[in-house]
């Protein structure tokens, strides 16, 4: 081995090691102490100290090594550092003065500390991670095996519970059609499924009901066929599908305050047509208006979309049995009723600018099924109800009672038993209604003796209360007990209704 002991060199351009044992070459202190070694691989290590620039003469440094010890600080003058490995123990810290640290790798063991220096480690990709021996991550999402999860919410919303705030949104319950094809009136809203409405105000025709064409995991939806087009509307003129959610249901929203809540909604739809479509999302008041857009990408294929809606911090939104939200599916729009989407507006919207026109031609239809409204930043999947929970949701606002036996009674016969006029025994609604609800049928509400077939003179007045209607009149006692019968007719039913 030569050994050099210069205070200064100048001028070397070369320096050759020798052979075997003494083919490397190491720098000492004064003292003595080894600082630097090149062994015969090219590999360099620092004894002592920090390397503060570490240059490859081509391609990267593909390895850093410390004879003992810890690399505690590894930095990069400028750019990132792409890889870094330990050969044995920790690395403890990893810093890049810009950009970020790309790639990390641990031979073995964990890496058990990464941090940024200011802020938050923004990006951690990896194929799989595992945290013990019960819970894996990947793309796919979570699976956890014999062990409890803890969380705070999901989605932002509550754990359990009714996640979604439209009623029918699955278009099962038909109690005023059975199935059959409306035509809506003219400026007037019509129901066609349970709380499903459409308003139509131009100078096409549509034909709606509950069809059978539905996407998988769903039995029906709302259907609206074009059966004469107009394909130029006129400004103030419209056509929409429309779903009304109670303010008792939209409570815990916030709407109308700073603690507003973000909701999303999602359906399915199908369309010949392509392109853009719009609606909103409105309160009562109809000055608080959040116009959205979606597009239908393929013809007579289901699509699902979901759009998220800021919550509204300002404004009037109902929370008692009035109309706490008011959704509208805009299909045929004048210009008065279009805006930009993405945003609140102050006057009343129906859709997007520039949307497409359902009426511009009779072979057009458009299919809903699948709504849902709900607290958070993302669509779950459809929530689905018991056929009879949903049945009964919706008898809140509607419900029927056909006259189907001979004499079309209803709920029985209903005694009367007062002294001084007739009083009817009240018959309950199966479920409180929303408000006092409006009896309407074509029928005639006649009077007879119990027992008996000739009826008696007297003026049916039915009262009607949240939970229950009953039958009065001012017919005078004759002391005998009476019935109040529902002329009979099974295509007119005793209509019920206390609807948004």
């Amino acid at each position: 081995m030569t050994v050099v002991n210069p205070k200064s060199i100048s001028g070397i351009n070369s320096i050759t090691t020798g052979s075997g044992s003494d083919n490397l070459l190491t720098i000492h202190t004064n003292d003595g102490t080894e600082r630097v070694r090149v062994d015969s691989t090219g590999a360099t290590k620092i004894v002592t100290g920090i390397v503060t620039t570490l240059t490859a003469t081509t391609g990267i440094v593909t390895s850093l090594e410390a004879t003992t010890g810890d690399i505690t600080t590894l930095r990069a003058p400028t750019g990132i550092v792409t890889s870094l490995e330990a050969t044995t123990g920790d690395i403890t810290t990893l810093r890049a003065p810009t950009g970020i640290v790309t790639s990390l790798e641990a031979t073995t063991g964990d890496i058990t500390t990464l941090r940024a220096p200011t802020g938050i480690v923004t990006t951690f990709v990896t194929n799989t991670a595992k945290v013990g021996a019960a819970v894996t991550i990947t793309e796919s999402g979570i699976e956890a095996s014999g062990i409890g999860i803890t969380c705070a919410n999901i989605n932002g919303s509550q754990i359990s519970g009714r996640r979604n705030l439209v009623i029918n949104g699955a278009q099962l319950i038909d109690q005023r059609n059975a199935g059959n094809a409306v035509t809506p009136s003219q400026n007037t809203s019509t129901f066609i499924t349970d709380r499903f409405m459409i308003f139509e105000s131009t100078d096409g025709v549509v034909s709606a009901q509950q069809s059978s064409t539905a996407p998988d995991g769903f039995r029906s939806s709302l259907k609206i066929d074009c059966t004469t087009a107009d394909t130029s509307l006129a400004a103030g003129q419209r056509l929409i599908c429309e779903h009304r959610i109670e303010g008792n249901n939209i409570v815990h929203l916030g709407f109308g305050s700073s603690a507003a809540k973000n909701v999303t909604l999602s359906f399915y739809v199908r369309s010949n047509l392509t392109g853009t479509f719009g609606g909103v999302i409105k309160n009562s008041a109809n000055n608080r208006t959040y116009i959205f857009s979606y597009s239908i990408s393929s013809a007579n294929t289901w699509e699902r979309k979901s759009i998220t809606i800021p919550g509204d911090t300002t404004g009037t939104w109902l929370t008692t049995n009035g109309t706490g939200i008011i959704i509208n599916w805009g299909l045929a729009l004048g210009s008065n009723w279009t805006g930009t989407a993405g945003s609140y507006v102050t006057s009343d919207k129906h859709g997007v600018t520039g949307q497409l026109n359902l009426l511009s031609s009779t072979d057009n239809e458009w299919l809903l099924t699948g709504v849902q409204l709900e607290v958070g930043d993302q669509a779950t999947a459809f929530e689905h109800l018991s056929f009879a929970e949903e049945r009964l949701l919706c008898k809140r606002y509607y419900h029927q009672l056909p006259a189907t036996d001979t004499q079309g009674s209803v709920g029985g016969y209903l005694f009367l038993s007062k002294p001084a006029y007739y009083e009817s025994e009240s018959y309950y609604f199966p479920v409180e209604m929303r408000a006092a609800p409006t009896m309407t049928t074509n029928n005639t509400w006649i009077l007879r003796a119990y027992g008996a077939s000739s009826n008696t003179s007297a003026t049916a007045t039915i009262n009607s209360r949240i939970e229950r209607f009953y039958v009065t009149s001012s017919a005078s006692n004759t002391n005998s007990s009476y019935v109040w019968i529902l002329g009979a007719d099974s295509n007119t039913p005793l209509k019920i209704d206390a609807e948004l």
